[in-house]
């Protein structure tokens, strides 16, 4: 479905987590033949809520951020990471203790937030295969070398470089 995403409207990637939801609104989505032509993120931010509040006011907050921005900057689609459960002890340990629900209730909560479009949902392997994080900034250094990532930023672009078709380049 992503394959056919060419668009002049702005796009916003996601990638949602409690304790810190990563964001990268681009101006359009075209592909790319190469890093040169890359678009590069508008903007990018990590929301967090405070640390002393409960998890889900953590959610609501994030969720009111989104919202914001995908209302300033005028969004008409959506790239968001979507949680799965794969077959592994991580993931497992991740459901068992609940973290997992609550990163599927934080997905729920940013679907709401995006204004009446329904968000296009990736999984980590639909858009970065097995590529580590460190292998990803790499990967966006090389198109955008004075752009300053902070840490759950770099997934947010990383998906805008996938859907450009220049990730794996």
């Amino acid at each position: 479905m992503l394959a056919k995403l060419e668009t002049t409207e702005p796009v916003l990637c996601i990638d949602p987590g409690i304790g810190g939801t990563g964001v990268a609104v681009f101006r359009s989505i075209t592909k790319a033949k190469s890093r040169e032509d890359a678009i590069p993120p508008q903007y990018t931010e990590v929301f967090r809520g405070a640390s002393d509040s409960s998890w889900d006011d953590q959610v609501y907050h994030i969720g009111s951020a989104v919202a914001g921005i995908s209302e300033f900057w005028k969004v008409r689609h959506t790239i968001m990471e979507f949680p799965g459960l794969w077959n592994t002890g991580v993931s497992h340990a991740s459901a068992a203790s609940g973290d997992l629900f609550k990163l599927t209730f934080l997905c729920g909560v940013i679907a709401q937030a995006v204004h009446g479009y329904k968000p296009i949902l990736v999984s980590p392997q639909q858009w970065k295969g097995q590529l580590p994080k460190d292998v990803v900034m790499r990967r966006i250094g090389l198109c955008f070398p004075t752009l300053e990532l902070k840490d759950h930023m770099a997934d947010a672009v990383g998906m805008g470089l996938w859907a450009q078709g220049i990730l794996s380049l």
